[in-house]
């Protein structure tokens, strides 16, 4: 059962580690702390990065992050949350469980799917279980039988249909500026 004893409200970021420190849970730490929120974390993916390039990334299992985050929620009663860096369709599904299955609030997603640098950090899969998710529906695995042309077709219509989907979100993504976080952090802490 999450506490009220904590003095400052808390926010959750679900997100990348960046050594570098310029994106991921230590940007968002930073911000949340700017808006007077104490920040908690579940990291999705180790990357090994500098300022200039992404050299590799280690992501974490859907499990090993719900493993962060449940005792965060037995502890603290999180006000806001943010989702950053969701790398693989098995994290995408285990992030999407966590908010339908607990009471936590509605998060800012920023995904992070290519890195500045041309690194792709979040693959193909997850992005589309993320468009599923974002609708309300679990994403699943798809079947194919050699041979059914009917399902061929229906599947070559069902991909250009999310690479649609996908142009839209990732336009939708690139459209997200500091002012919105900014306007909702202010409107959670009622100012």
């Amino acid at each position: 059962m999450a506490s009220a004893a904590h003095s400052f409200p808390i926010a959750l970021t679900i997100a990348g580690f960046d050594p570098s420190g310029e994106a991921g849970v230590l940007t968002d730490a930073r911000t949340f702390a700017a808006f007077g929120f104490r920040a908690s974390a579940a990291i999705t993916s180790l990357t090994f990065q500098n300022s200039k390039h992404v050299f590799g990334a280690l992501h974490q299992s859907g499990e090993a992050v719900r493993a962060q985050v449940i005792p965060l929620l037995d502890d603290y009663r999180i006000l806001c949350s943010k989702i950053g860096m969701l790398p693989t369709r098995d994290v995408v599904c285990e992030v999407a469980r966590l908010f339908r299955e607990n009471d936590l609030p509605s998060p800012v997603v920023d995904p992070v799917i290519i890195s500045t640098s041309g690194q792709r950090l979040m693959e193909e899969d997850a992005l589309d279980s993320l468009i599923l998710e974002g609708r309300g529906q679990k994403a699943k695995g798809r079947k194919h039988e050699a041979g059914d042309r009917r399902q061929e077709k229906e599947d070559r219509r069902q991909e250009v249909t999310r690479r649609r989907e996908r142009t839209k979100a990732i336009k939708m993504i690139k459209d997200l500026r500091l002012e919105k976080w900014q306007s909702i952090c202010w409107t959670i802490m009622g100012k």
